[in-house]
């Protein structure tokens, strides 16, 4: 029996090479044809496109900086990115819907990219924008954007499509958003000693006024009133006023909250109420003692000496008073 299947062997050796060849050349034939099927090809193509979304996302790796990120060169890889990932939408589009099955493959990489691309231009607002970037709100879109793609990549697992975030990239991700805590620390410190600066500022204007009356010169009323022989009660009623106007400003300066940087401007102001208080005491005692002087003439030494002295404190509480408005 052996020897004649070695006969038959040798007989139809040209045979056997046929029809072996033969079957190779179907096989591969058949395989050919199989692997470069329109469903093949288009599955091909969206499995490299989404091979194209993971190496952009690990490009992410290059925008961390120890703790935090470089946020030039995240911003600057972002953008690239997103560009990128733009293109890969348009490749997308021109891929073959040839079953139900590539439908639904190109529909979930198609919103895969789209959950990227917003996420990333979340990124790219952040960074380009961070003054803006004042509330936890900020912080939830940027984790939202980010739990959307994750989302979207775990579904492409059952169509045996991996796309993930690599370790560095989440790492990156958890830089940024440690930044975007840092940047929302600083806005809202921003923002205090902003409207803190506005409010001081706003109180100080406020009292403008009132120092234009407190720095009258009340010496022009007195010898105006003396020239015309009247009483000078008016002059001591406006001085009542004007100690009703500095026990208001006075107040109200206590209770001033001081911005950072600006302790000179107060300490200035209160210098200045304080010289004035000294002031408007000796003015109101000399002009006191020259109503209730019973022999004008007789006293006239004294009263020129109580208004001179007063007058000299006047000098010291306008000279405060230029400083003050110097520092202002």
């Amino acid at each position: 029996m052996k020897e004649k299947l070695i006969t038959f062997s040798k007989n139809h050796k040209n045979l056997m090479l046929f029809l072996a060849s033969a079957f190779l050349l179907l096989f591969f034939s058949v395989f050919f044809i199989i692997y470069n099927s329109d469903s093949n090809i288009s599955k091909r193509s969206l499995k490299h496109i989404a091979n194209d979304l993971n190496n952009i996302n690990s490009n992410l790796e290059s925008g961390i900086k120890d703790l935090t990120i470089d946020t030039n060169k995240s911003y600057e890889v972002l953008t690239t990115s997103s560009g990128e990932l733009k293109k890969l939408l348009t490749s997308i589009s021109e891929i073959k819907e040839t079953n139900e099955e590539i439908s639904s493959i190109k529909s979930d990489l198609n919103n895969a990219i789209d959950s990227t691309i917003v996420f990333y231009d979340n990124c790219i607002y952040v960074l380009s924008n961070p003054n803006t970037i004042k509330s936890s709100d900020d912080l939830n879109n940027f984790l939202t954007a980010k739990e959307k793609c994750v989302q979207s990549y775990s579904i492409l697992n059952s169509h045996n499509i991996k796309i993930n975030f690599s370790k560095k990239s989440l790492l990156f991700f958890e830089n940024t958003y440690n930044y975007l805590n840092t940047i929302i620390k600083i806005n809202r410190d921003t923002e205090f000693q902003n409207k803190q600066q506005r409010e001081f500022f706003f109180q100080l204007e406020s009292f403008n006024s009132d120092f234009n009356k407190l720095n009258e010169d009340l010496m022009i009323a007195i010898n105006k009133i003396r020239e015309d022989k009247r009483d000078l009660q008016a002059v001591i009623d406006d001085i009542y006023n004007k100690e009703y106007i500095y026990g208001d400003i006075q107040s109200k300066s206590v209770s001033i909250s001081i911005p950072d940087g600006y302790m000179n401007v107060y300490e200035s102001l209160n210098e200045y109420l304080n010289l004035y208080g000294i002031y408007l005491k000796s003015i109101k005692e000399a002009v006191i003692y020259e109503k209730t002087c019973s022999d004008i003439d007789k006293y006239s030494e004294e009263i020129n000496k109580n208004y001179k002295n007063a007058s000299s404190k006047r000098d010291d509480v306008l000279k405060a008073y230029s400083a003050y408005k110097s520092n202002f």
